[in-house]
């Protein structure tokens, strides 16, 4: 057989006798694994709580809505009322998403410094109007033009009456809440959004 120790063997030894650099790596990787989640995480919740808004002491939720105007004037320079509404249900869809991750990250149902999901409904407020002026014929409106004249004051109506409907919930809009999954969130702020832009279509109908 030949004397001394076969190449296997040797590298066997090696191995047992010094696992430290392989127990290293993997908990190198491990560490690298759970910075990188950590970041995510970060980002997702700073985006949740609406670019750090949310995290005013004070009426985070009015904050987030005041956002949720100026997010409905960019909808609006998109001169279509197509991409209006693809951005706005896209804008929920995404919102759900990261108020579930939001949930997890900080450990509590629905937590208060989250406003994307007013955000993200503001622009229903304008849709029902939107929708009757386009089918009237008349042009869809420039972000400009929603700030012009009477439409000015339409705007604070549309804030206005969601905030009420988000902060006081009325009829089932309460129960709405209680969906998992980021669903709650949103949901709620949803129905506020529809029920405001409902009563504000009823001023285009005559």
């Amino acid at each position: 057989m030949g004397s001394g120790h076969p190449d296997g063997i040797l590298r066997w030894n090696v191995s047992v006798a010094k696992p430290e650099p392989l127990l290293g790596g993997c908990l190198t990787g491990h560490r690298r694994m759970s910075s990188t989640r950590n970041r995510i995480d970060a980002i997702l919740l700073w985006v949740a709580q609406g670019f750090g808004v949310g995290r005013i002491p004070v009426a985070p939720g009015t904050f987030g809505s005041v956002l949720g105007i100026l997010w409905s004037l960019l909808l609006c320079w998109s001169g279509s009322l197509i991409l209006y509404s693809i951005f706005t249900f896209a804008g929920l869809g995404l919102c759900v998403w990261i108020s579930h991750h939001s949930e997890r990250i900080m450990g509590e149902k629905d937590p208060g410094s989250v406003v994307i999901d007013e955000i993200a409904a503001v622009p229903l407020c304008f849709l029902p109007t939107l929708c009757i002026d386009a089918l009237r014929g008349e042009p869809f409106p420039t972000a400009e033009g929603l700030l012009k004249e009477w439409h000015g004051a339409w705007i604070v109506l549309a804030f206005l009456l969601f905030r009420a409907f988000d902060i006081y919930k009325p009829g089932p809009i309460a129960k709405l809440q209680n969906l998992p999954r980021g669903w709650g969130i949103t949901a709620d702020d949803v129905a506020a959004a529809g029920l405001a832009g409902v009563l504000l279509s009823l001023s285009r109908l005559n």
